[in-house]
């Protein structure tokens, strides 16, 4: 809503679509682990390693949804970031400090989950499901970092 608030329309389309993709990548991984773990709380998830298709999407899909580059997420919030430097600066500040704490958060317990040196991987269909879902949030981004430059 931002992004097109300050007459950023590109920025948030690609936000939207690449988040959309991360945020099916995250919720698909971590209810996969959720079930086959037998647990109702996302806490309750950890040491699942990183060697199968759904543990890499959990990684994967947390760094989209968090703004890492190359990720689209990325590319679509330094848009709006950029825009909103020439609008207004306290707003920036205040965004730029939540999505840093957002990050830091989300990643902590996202690596908590995932590291490991035991295994419990899933390799089911949702879990490739999900490793596609989370690529195609990386690949958005690499591509409008090559079409924008």
């Amino acid at each position: 809503m931002i992004g097109l608030i300050v007459g950023q329309p590109l920025g948030a389309l690609i936000l939207f679509f690449t988040h959309a993709f991360g945020k099916t990548a995250a919720f698909l991984s971590s209810g996969v682990y959720m079930e086959r773990l037998g647990t109702k709380r996302i806490d309750d998830v950890e040491r699942v390693g990183l060697s199968s298709p759904t543990s890499t999407s959990l990684f994967l899909s947390s760094l989209a949804v968090t703004g890492t580059p190359p990720f689209g997420t990325f590319v679509g919030e330094l848009l709006i970031f950029t825009t909103l430097f020439h609008v207004s600066i306290p707003l920036l500040a205040v965004l730029l400090i939540s999505a840093g704490i957002a990050f830091v958060s989300v990643n902590y317990h996202v690596t908590r989950m995932v590291k490991s040196k035991e295994e419990k991987a899933y390799s089911g269909l949702l879990g490739y499901i999900a490793l596609a879902s989370a690529i195609v949030s990386l690949l958005a981004g690499v591509i409008a970092i090559g079409v924008l430059q």
